[in-house]
C-alpha cells in the first residue's frame, strides 16, 4: 500500500515536470515552443486516473478509465499490464500518459484503429501504438490535440493519419515499418508536424488536400516516397528536414480529372515552399507532377552546387477512350523548376 501511495506520488510529479517545463526529447534537451503550439486549457491535475499497476482502484483498461474521466482529467497508464489488447475511442480532452514508450504497449490486434481521438484539446504520449488495421493514431475533426514521444510502428495502412484535423501538433514520435507514415488529408490545415524520425514506411509523409502546414526538423528516411504533397495541397511549408535514402525524397503531384466529353483539369499541389533542407542519397531528391507555382530555396542537394538545381518532373493526363471507355495515359515533359541558389553545405539539424 505505501509502495503504491509512493509510485502515485512518482507518477504525478511526472506529469507536472512535463506540464511546466515543457516537450523533453529523447536526448533531453527541452523543445523550445514555436508558432502557433497549440495550448492545452487543462489548468487542475487533482484527477488522475490509473490503469495497470498495482494500486488499489487502478482500472485494468484504458477505455475504461477513459470512459469515467470528465474533460481535464489525466489518464496514466502503468507498463505493467502491457500490452494492452485495445481499440481506444477518445471523445473528451484529457491527457493520457503512458509510463514508457518503449515498454508501454497498445496492440490494436488489426481489427480497427488503435487509437481514434475524434475532440480537441487531448495529450497522447508515452505509448508504442501497434497493429491499427487502419491508422495506428487517427485525429478526426480534432483540433488543438499534442501527439509526442511515442513510437508508432507495424500499422497496416497510416501511423498516424489526420482527417478534417487541424491546428494539432505531431512531435517527437518514431514512426517506423507502416504502410505509410503519416498521413494529413481532407482539409486538414495548420498541423505542424516537428522533430519526428520517419522511416521505412511507404510514403513518410503524405499530404493531401490539406494546406498551411508547417514540416520541419523531422528526419525522414529509407521511405519509397519521402514526402509526397497531392491534390490541392498548398501553401505548405516544408523546412529543415533531413530527407535521406528514399527513392523519391519529395513528390509533388496533382489529380488528373478526366470527364465524358474528354476534358482534362489538373489538380495539382501548388504554392508550397520547400526551403533548406537537407537532400541526401535519395535515388531522386524531388520530382513534380502537375503541379506548379512551388519555391525550392536553399536546400542542400547532395552535393556542393555553385548553379541552379534543376527540378525535373511531367505532366500526367489519363484520358477515356473507347465504349466502354478505358483509360489511356499520357505522359508529357514539364517545364523544369530550380532551386536557383542552393545551399553549398549541410545544414546541422
Amino acid at each position: 500500500m505505501k509502495n503504491s501511495l509512493i509510485r502515485k506520488v512518482l507518477v504525478l510529479a511526472f506529469i507536472i515536470i512535463i506540464l511546466l517545463t515543457g516537450v523533453i526529447s529523447s536526448n533531453g534537451e527541452i523543445i523550445e515552443n514555436i508558432d502557433n503550439y497549440p495550448q492545452n486549457p487543462i489548468n487542475s491535475l487533482d484527477i488522475v486516473l490509473y490503469v495497470g499497476g498495482s494500486g488499489p482502484g487502478n482500472y485494468t483498461n484504458i477505455q475504461d478509465a477513459i470512459d469515467n474521466a470528465s474533460n481535464g482529467d489525466t489518464v496514466f497508464v502503468f507498463d505493467d499490464s502491457s500490452p494492452y489488447f485495445e481499440n481506444i475511442y477518445v471523445d473528451k480532452s484529457i491527457l493520457i500518459y503512458g509510463e514508457d514508450p518503449i515498454t508501454t504497449t497498445i496492440d490494436g490486434e488489426l481489427k480497427q484503429c488503435t487509437i481514434t481521438v475524434n475532440s480537441s484539446n487531448v495529450i497522447i504520449s508515452g505509448f508504442r501504438i501497434i497493429n491499427g488495421n487502419l491508422s495506428g493514431l487517427k485525429l478526426l475533426n480534432s483540433e488543438d490535440c499534442h501527439i509526442f514521444n511515442n513510437i508508432i510502428e507495424s500499422n497496416k495502412r497510416y501511423g498516424i493519419s489526420l482527417i478534417d484535423s487541424s491546428n494539432n501538433l505531431i512531435e517527437i514520435n518514431y514512426i517506423t515499418n507502416n504502410d505509410n507514415g503519416t498521413i494529413i488529408s481532407s482539409n486538414s490545415n495548420n498541423n505542424i508536424i516537428n522533430a519526428n524520425k520517419i522511416d521505412n514506411n511507404f510514403n513518410g509523409l503524405f499530404l493531401q488536400t490539406s494546406s498551411k502546414n508547417l514540416i520541419t526538423t523531422n528526419e525522414i528516411i529509407n521511405n519509397e516516397y519521402g514526402i509526397k504533397l497531392y491534390s490541392k495541397s498548398r501553401n505548405n511549408f516544408i523546412e529543415l528536414n533531413l530527407i535521406s535514402h528514399n527513392d523519391f525524397g519529395i513528390f509533388l503531384g496533382g489529380t488528373i480529372y478526366p470527364t465524358f466529353a474528354f476534358n482534362i483539369l489538373v489538380d495539382g499541389s501548388t504554392h508550397n515552399k520547400i526551403k533548406k533542407n537537407n537532400f541526401i542519397e535519395n535515388f531522386q531528391d524531388a520530382f513534380c507532377q502537375n503541379s506548379r507555382r512551388n519555391i525550392w530555396w536553399r536546400n542542400y542537394w547532395n552535393e556542393t552546387r555553385l548553379l541552379p538545381k534543376s527540378i525535373s518532373g511531367e505532366l500526367f493526363i489519363c484520358r477515356l477512350q473507347g465504349i466502354p471507355p478505358t483509360a489511356i495515359e499520357h505522359h508529357f515533359p514539364w517545364i523544369p523548376r530550380f532551386d536557383w541558389r542552393p545551399a553549398l553545405k549541410p545544414f546541422d539539424l
